[in-house]
């Protein structure tokens, strides 16, 4: 009992860890131009049209990421520091579901070497520090391959994970068009493993 409540405890250590280095660099440098864009375009205070408006004449990433960025907004405060707030939480959960994807595949074989990559990436850090959606990419691709070994894999039957993954999935290839990688890989694989069986 002691080892395993001493291993979540190294577990937790590195996640929190990663948590503060993000926290610390979101605070580091004021916002670049492209977060500025996606500042202007997922203002509040306009309308559901007027958002589409500003996205598609100003910024070339995909809508999704600024309508849940203005959604975001609404909630809590129109204030570029909670825009990086988003991503450093997105940035993390994508840190966490990527260690239980490694823990899916290999058990704690090598579940703390992922969790400590994932947490200490430079890339991921300074992706989690910036009001654009990479950290959100990363999140969403994550929980989609989770919930994909999950179904597919090790052959869940429960209903509404198989729902949550369908979900996911439009989520997924809503947040940025490169996602269509991941799904369509996940399509191929289903058909070939139905078509040796």
């Amino acid at each position: 009992m002691f080892l395993t409540t001493n291993k979540y405890l190294v577990y937790l250590t590195i996640i929190f860890l990663g948590f503060l280095l993000r926290f610390y660099y979101a605070n580091y440098e004021s916002y670049w131009f492209d977060e500025q864009i996606s500042f202007f375009v997922a203002n509040p205070e306009l309308s559901f049209k007027e958002t589409l408006a500003r996205s598609y004449t100003t910024d070339l990433s995909p809508v999704f990421y600024n309508l849940v960025l203005k959604y975001y907004f609404t909630v809590f405060n129109y204030s570029p520091d909670l825009g990086r707030y988003l991503s450093i939480i997105t940035g993390l959960l994508g840190v966490i579901f990527l260690s239980f994807i490694s823990y899916q595949i290999s058990k704690y074989k090598s579940l703390m070497l992922t969790l400590f990559l994932a947490s200490f990436n430079i890339y991921l850090i300074t992706y989690s520090a910036e009001t654009r959606p990479y950290s959100t990419i990363f999140f969403l691709s994550s929980l989609n391959v989770y919930l994909f070994i999950r179904c597919f894999i090790l052959k869940s039957t429960n209903k509404l994970l198989s729902f949550t993954f369908f979900i996911i999935s439009i989520l997924t290839l809503l947040i940025h068009p490169f996602t269509i990688l991941i799904i369509g890989s996940q399509i191929l694989f289903i058909l070939f493993k139905d078509f040796n069986y």
